[in-house]
């Protein structure tokens, strides 16, 4: 076997090194991303699960609120209710729209952004709720009780309404707490995995 010969021979068996370590990155990126979309399989539920409950109770406050046109505050209420549905209706459209753009083309770093991306719009939302708790279970009180009993919750109660919205501010507080000391346990492992795996490419 001749010089030249060797030289083919060497090169032949490291391209065949080569591509070995190509399909090899590739079946562990496919494989990670694969357990990634795993791990958000409750994610994706759950903010389903909240947007189907935002557009039904959005279809319903369109049905009623033109049955109570004589009461301001139960309008106030009802806006109030109807726009954070509209909110929350987009926000989980685009929580779902991310996850869903993980796919098995996408790469590990791409991946860790959207990841990351998902777990900042979830702290954006508790966030959110220190406000949201007491206004929206005084706007949804007002709203309910007016479209089952008729009654004007606000002229009824008046000032107690106030106490009310502050002891769901406490609940809030509580529940927030909560949710901040047990976060999403499976984004939690989908971004250590990735973690993981970077450190191995």
């Amino acid at each position: 076997m001749n010089d030249q010969e060797l030289i083919k021979l060497w090169n032949s068996q490291e391209l065949t090194l080569e591509e070995s370590i190509t399909v090899n990155k590739d079946l562990l990126t496919s494989v990670s991303l694969q357990k990634v979309r795993s791990y958000l399989t409750v994610f994706r539920r759950t903010h389903i699960f909240e947007l189907i409950v935002n557009i039904l109770f959005q279809y319903w406050l369109i049905q009623i609120i033109p049955n109570h046109l004589d009461s301001i505050a139960f309008l106030l209420a009802a806006g109030f209710l109807s726009v954070l549905m509209i909110g929350s209706i987009i926000f989980n459209s685009y929580n779902l729209y991310v996850a869903k753009s993980i796919t098995y083309n996408s790469s590990i770093v791409e991946t860790q952004q959207k990841i990351e991306l998902i777990k900042l719009l979830e702290r954006y939302d508790i966030q959110s709720l220190y406000v949201l708790i007491p206004t929206v279970s005084v706007a949804f009180l007002i709203v309910i009780v007016k479209a089952l009993t008729g009654l004007d919750l606000h002229e009824l109660l008046g000032i107690n309404l106030l106490y009310f919205a502050l002891g769901s501010f406490v609940v809030g507080l509580v529940i927030i707490w909560f949710l901040k000391r047990f976060p999403d346990e499976q984004l939690e492992k989908a971004n250590r995995f990735l973690n993981e795996i970077k450190e191995l490419e």
